[in-house]
């Protein structure tokens, strides 16, 4: 019966339906041991092909289109959901007598409450696999809460120590090995993974952690994969979910293990909130040290998610690394713009030598002179206050800081970090260092915990100065670490000294008294800035007073009295040489908290910007030309944009000549290691061009495999000297020796050329280039063919591990707004303008917007990550991803997970689809059924079943279609529904007449223990494997009449991928019992079938409701 419909099929109905099937599949030449797969959810016809096979003896195989989807059978979670929907009060369930619950852990918790509320009903919980065939432990209603009864019949349990063998007595927690009746033949085409879960003697190794009590009761406590280990001691991530799930502002609780360098791995915490109850994660972190051992603390957190991803068989530990993608801070660097002649010397461009390039003792003198000079000129004004501070204002500041950093002990050498964005006083610890001779150091203030953690060990500052957005990392990191820095806040914090405190903390006399510290070598460290940590953690780069003094004093843009505008914080180099060069000449910077586009514009007309600092990577850059706004504002008071930190894309700097005819758009090339610019671009350069080599720097280009100097347009290597190159970096001698060689040249990492007119391009850096089949592949190569293509706003290639090619090339993407553009355009659209090894044989992912580092660029990392994340555990990647409502069948197009809590995705697409998308049971899901890899899963399965017939719902045939194109295999697909390239399942009915229907007889076995089917592990630590089940084994569990069934009305969930689903329709069909078919597991909606139907059985995936009459 079909609850939707309310349709019917008897079963002469159904025996008419399977013998006409099996008539057909005959025709179409299928015979014993060829393999018919079946893709589709419930509805009355979904059994028939599977019946049919049996008929014929073939072997019957089914597919779950909704891998990895967020579950509607319920583990815990959907449990809790049940428990907690308030529908169980309100419908009469008297009819029920009985849950069977199995698939996920349940905690003792669950199994109270829902005793309470279901006080006539008996709530039991089983344990089986579907490697067992079957149950493995039956339970009984007077068996211990969270206990998953006594072993089955002809079933043989025993607990073993997995290191050892050893077999462990009772209450003694090890792995649980099974022998069955039931098991399976083996893992389908995978004699490895046969042999390494089934012994010489028989035993099937679960990988499941438990224990059996004292009077034979199994508890399960974990698996294998998933202990944790904290110095040495294994933590079961499932004993701390079960306390977590205690207190009672947690709905649910998932722990996994975050590596430690140190202690192994820290159990890190992800919990959702019961609704309209509040919790802290201080207060969880507070509650599991008080109910728990040391070595289940929380020492890596709590984290907080709106909903959790699911698998379809229960709560898959979260592996996924989440990214919070924020508006990005900005670079921006100076650069000289007067022409500069350049010679060439065996190969080794040379700037103009410049001598005399500083008159003084020490950074400190030179801003102590300077800001004193200015008197009562504005420094600094606040665009989003109109605040401003003077020239005489900051003087004062910056001593009476100095004065308090000598109270505290400070002396010359010691290190004083800064963790802040932009604003009026943000400079000055960093001028107040100088003044005494100690080494400031700034911090990104976007940074995270494990970033903190790093930069606080390498530099161990005596004082960090924070804003309130960095103060509580900072204080984590520092509680984490066991340090004691003093910490001063620009803002208001219980465990931090105000910055305004330490200002009152002198008179006037002593600021008055006060002169700036002598140097004794100006080749002393000044200052410890950071590499960008595009490609790991960031190195501390040595900067000294020679190299700043000269990068403020030469290179120098006539920008006095000017007001300058700039977005970059002193955590980068850009940041730091501003605010120092615009002291030095007495100008006026504007700050605004981050970039934003139209107040950019806004800026430039109110406060007449004669140069916009604004170092855009060329994401930054887009932003800025497509939004529009530059059009809308007058801007002819611009002169210059520069841009570096990243290559701008000649087609960008076109567009930006184009739209700002009257600006000179310009990029530098420059590294933090050398303190400023290697060159710098002329309003005469080419596009795309770095510009030539600037005053006191020298550069080659050289092979990187043997040293070799390279001639013009040869691409190579870049290598630097420069007058104001790094001391080196900070406590890292080892990276310091590989980055500069004996001779003193510095060996950037950069990949470029520089063409016949001595302009400098850069291609890509040497650790983002890639390989295929020994040829090397430069990602801005693609990424600039890209960026041609009208829908293109962004782009990044990646390269994706493979096995025969070493490395394919993927593409993220964010489209222009409006444009639109599918992932095999794209794909031909490399393939037609590049070379074959250029082509996108990873595919597309389309993103809605990219992960940044805190100076704009894409950050790499990260990408490398989300990608490492999405496809460990694959050989291809996912290329195109869709989810789908099953009752609406509307669909909606993703790019990417997205960074809080990651679902499962529903990735079916109806369109589009390339090879490698999953084909499975189509019924039973929803819009939140989330699926990923699908692809990937759907050509996994085609390779190792390769089915003569797969049979489809309407929502997954498209998927099933590019599969069997990818594999270029000639499978027959039938669709339950209409589709142009597939078969109908009513067209196949029709093609055999009444007397072939009469005639038919099923084909008799020669061998009972034949595989009847293959069904699939859960695939939640890999690759689902192919289980197969003798004919014997799905005999002797149907055959086993555990419950009654007989002429009752049963209701479940379970789509036949499961071993579930399949044991009920046989053990229904033999029972004759009438099944209760509805698409998707609702919990009200589950109460008003019971009710309405008297529901004697309901079985949601492992969980069975069941009563009697």
């Amino acid at each position: 019966l079909d609850a939707c419909t309310e349709e019917t099929v008897t079963y002469a109905q159904l025996q008419d339906k399977v013998v006409r099937c099996a008539l057909w599949l005959q025709k179409q030449g299928v015979k014993s041991d060829d393999i018919i797969s079946v893709c589709t959810g419930n509805h009355y016809n979904s059994i028939v092909p599977c019946l049919s096979a049996i008929y014929i003896d073939v072997i019957f195989n089914s597919w779950d289109e909704n891998m990895n989807l967020k579950i509607i059978f319920l583990s815990t979670s959907t449990l809790s959901r049940f428990l907690r929907a308030n529908c169980i009060k309100k419908y009469s369930l008297s009819s029920l007598k009985v849950i069977l619950y199995g698939g996920a852990i349940m905690n003792n918790k669950v199994q109270e409450e829902l005793k309470y509320i279901l006080p006539h009903v008996q709530i039991l919980q089983g344990y089986g696999m579907t490697e067992t065939g079957g149950p493995v432990t039956s339970p009984q209603s007077h068996h211990k809460n969270g206990s998953n009864g006594v072993v089955a019949k002809n079933v043989q349990i025993k607990i073993v120590d997995p290191e050892s063998g050893k077999i462990f007595e009772s209450n003694q927690p090890g792995e649980i090995l099974v022998k069955s009746a039931t098991m399976m033949t083996g893992y389908y085409k995978n004699p490895e993974a046969t042999k390494s879960t089934i012994d010489e003697e028989g035993w099937l190794h679960t990988g499941d952690i438990g224990y059996i009590d004292e009077d034979g009761e199994l508890f399960i406590i974990d698996r294998m994969k998933e202990l944790i280990k904290y110095r040495g001691q294994q933590i079961s991530p499932a004993e701390i979910e079960n306390m977590l799930v205690t207190h009672p502002a947690v709905l649910e609780a998932a722990v996994i293990g975050v590596p430690h360098a140190l202690d192994n791995e820290h159990p890190l915490a992800y919990v959702t909130n019961r609704p309209g109850i509040e919790v802290t994660e201080q207060e969880l972190i507070d509650f599991v040290v008080e109910n728990m051992e040391d070595r289940c603390k929380l020492r890596a957190g709590v984290i907080f998610l709106d909903s959790f991803p699911y698998t379809v068989t229960l709560l898959e530990r979260i592996q996924n690394i989440i990214f919070t993608m924020e508006d990005p801070s900005i670079s921006y660097e100076t650069v000289e713009h007067d022409p500069k002649n350049f010679t060439v010397e065996n190969g080794i461009y040379k700037g103009p030598v410049k001598h005399n390039m500083n008159k003084y003792k020490s950074l400190g003198e030179m801003l102590w002179i300077r800001i004193k000079s200015h008197g009562n000129k504005i420094a600094y004004l606040d665009a989003c206050t109109e605040k401003t501070i003077t020239y005489a204002e900051l003087q004062d500041k910056v001593v009476r800081c100095a004065l308090w950093f000598q109270k505290q002990g400070i002396k010359s050498g010691d290190v004083i970090s800064t963790c802040t964005g932009n604003h009026l006083n943000s400079i000055v610890p960093c001028l107040s260092a100088a003044y005494i001779n100690a080494i400031f150091n700034s911090w990104n203030e976007n940074m995270d915990l494990q970033t903190a953690l790093h930069v606080l060990r390498l530099t161990t500052p005596k004082v960090i100065f924070c804003s309130e957005k960095s103060v509580d990392v900072v204080l984590s990191a520092i509680k984490e670490q066991k340090c004691n820095p003093m910490i001063v806040i620009f803002g208001k914090h219980v465990d931090a000294i105000s910055f305004f405190d330490i200002l009152r903390n002198c008179n006037d006399v002593e600021v008055a008294n006060f002169r700036y510290v002598e140097l004794d070598d100006i080749k002393k460290t000044a200052c410890i800035l950071h590499s960008s940590g595009t490609t790991g953690m960031p190195k501390g780069v040595e900067l000294s007073n020679y190299g700043l003094l000269v990068i403020t004093q030469g290179n120098i843009l006539a920008v006095a009295n000017t007001p300058l505008l700039w977005f970059s914080s002193l955590y980068w180099l850009s940041g730091t040489a501003l605010n120092l060069s615009m002291i030095v000449q007495g100008s006026l910077a504007i700050f605004y908290p981050e970039f934003d586009e139209e107040m950019t514009c806004r800026l430039i007309e109110k406060y007449k910007v004669i140069i916009s600092f604004i170092f855009l990577s060329t994401s930054m850059i887009n932003r800025f030309l497509k939004a529009g706004y530059v059009k809308k504002y007058s801007l002819s008071s611009l002169k210059i944009i520069m841009s570096t930190g990243a290559i701008i894309k000649p087609k960008v700097q076109e567009e930006l000549k184009c739209i700002l005819p009257h600006v000179d758009i310009l990029q530098g090339y420059g590294m933090t290691e050398t303190s400023g610019f290697i060159t710098s671009q002329l309003p005469s350069h080419k596009n795309g061009s770095c510009g030539v080599v600037v005053e006191n720097v020298q550069m080659k280009i050289v092979d990187p495999e043997n040293g070799k100097i390279l001639g013009p347009n040869q691409s190579g290597e870049i290598w630097v000297k420069s007058a104001t190159m790094m001391n080196g970096y900070y406590r890292n001698p080892e990276a310091t020796k590989s980055t500069i060689d004996e001779e003193g040249w510095l060996h950037t990492g950069d990949i470029g050329y520089i063409d016949e007119d001595g302009e400098l391009f850069i291609i890509d850096r040497i650790k983002e280039l890639m390989k295929y089949r020994g040829y090397q592949i430069s990602p801005a190569e693609i990424e600039n063919v890209l960026m041609l293509h009208p829908a293109v706003l962004e782009t990044a290639i990646i390269g994706v591990p493979h096995a025969l090619d070493d490395e394919h090339p993927l593409a993220y993407v964010t489209k222009r707004p409006g444009a639109e553009v599918t992932e095999q355009e794209l794909i031909d659209f490399v393939a037609r303008n590049m070379m074959d090894h250029y082509k996108l044989r990873a595919g597309v992912i389309f993103l809605d917007n990219f992960p940044y580092t805190g100076s704009g660029k894409i950050s790499r990392k990260d990408l490398k990550e989300m990608t490492k994340e999405l496809f460990s555990q694959l050989d291809k990647y996912v290329e195109t991803i869709i989810s789908l409502d099953a009752r609406t069948e509307e669909t909606v197009t993703y790019a990417e997970l997205q960074n809080k809590v990651v679902r499962c995705a529903l990735w079916l697409q109806k369109k589009g689809i390339k090879s490698g998308d999953v084909i499975s049971m189509c019924t039973g899901n929803h819009l939140n059924s989330i699926l990923f890899v699908i692809s990937e899963t759907a050509l996994y399965f085609l390779q190792l079943m390769m089915p003569k017939m797969i049979f489809c719902s309407e929502k997954s045939v498209n998927i099933i279609l590019s599969a069997v194109k990818k594999q270029n295999c000639n499978a027959t697909v039938v669709v339950f529904g209409k589709h142009v390239d597939a078969v109908s399942f009513s067209d196949i009915l029709k093609n055999c007449n009444d007397v072939e229907v009469t005639n038919f007889h099923y084909i008799e076995l020669d061998n009972i223990k034949k595989t009847a089917c293959i069904m699939h592990s859960s695939g939640t630590t890999g690759m689902p494997k192919g289980v197969e089940l003798s004919n014997y084994a799905m005999l002797f569990i149907s055959l086993q009449y555990e419950i009654n069934l007989t002429d009752v009305p049963s209701l479940w969930f379970s789509t036949i991928y499961w071993i579930t689903g399949i044991l009920m329709n046989f053990s229904g069909i033999i029972q004759s019992t009438k099944a209760i078919i509805y698409p998707e597991f609702d919990e009200e909606m589950t109460c008003r079938l019971i009710q309405k139907y008297k529901v004697i059985l309901f079985y949601l995936w492992k969980v069975f409701f069941i009563s009697n009459n």
